[in-house]
């Protein structure tokens, strides 16, 4: 008898297994993404929700370490913040970064120390934070994965800080700068924040 040969052959199963995969990694990404649009228009409740949607359930996605980031950043914006809780996000972030396998390794590093930093601040440790960003300013320009983004969020950050702590020429040569970075690059998002924070003086 002849063997008849389908026209369409169905995929075996470790085909489908591996679609599966490919598929999945679009579909955390997509996750990822509507979480951080969430928290940059402020519904920053909903973006912990899609964060987390992440964390407890694709452990082994390359989306994880920057999930737990988000999902912090999101806290510090949505409540007053509770210390412990902070740093708890912060410490499972940190711990999630060491698993990481990424050329971005370091840029992610920084900005949880960056994020810390932020904490401190949040917490009303002004003095601490700026001990932080100072140290961490001198790395901007070097970090190895720093794009214009980080670099005004950071400006925008130590500028801030600065005006915490009643250093307002200082606060405002960092909100310059941030905002001439943002404008040079087309950062709508980030020039209008830093353009907010220079009406305060």
């Amino acid at each position: 008898t002849r063997q008849v040969v389908p026209l369409h052959p169905q995929p075996r199963p470790a085909e489908i297994r591996e679609q599966h995969e490919d598929f999945k990694d679009y579909y955390v990404n997509a996750i990822y993404a509507q979480g951080v649009t969430l928290r940059l228009l402020g519904f920053h409740r909903q973006a912990r929700k899609k964060q987390r949607e992440i964390i407890e359930n694709h452990a082994f996605s390359p989306w994880y370490s920057h999930a737990h980031r988000e999902n912090l950043m999101a806290y510090l914006l949505n409540t007053s913040v509770q210390k412990n809780l902070a740093f708890e996000l912060l410490k499972t972030h940190q711990d999630s970064l060491e698993a990481l396998e990424s050329s971005d390794k370091v840029i992610w590093e920084f900005t949880a120390q960056r994020t810390e930093a932020e904490i401190w601040l949040s917490l009303g440790q002004a003095n601490r934070s700026l001990e932080m960003l100072h140290d961490l300013y001198a790395q901007i320009t070097t970090t190895v994965g720093m794009t214009n983004v980080h670099q005004a969020s950071f400006l925008r950050l130590y500028g801030k800080t600065f005006l915490r702590t009643h250093q307002k020429s200082a606060a405002w040569d960092m909100l310059q700068k941030g905002s001439a970075l943002a404008v040079s690059a087309g950062l709508t998002h980030q020039q209008h924040q830093i353009e907010q924070d220079l009406r305060n003086f």
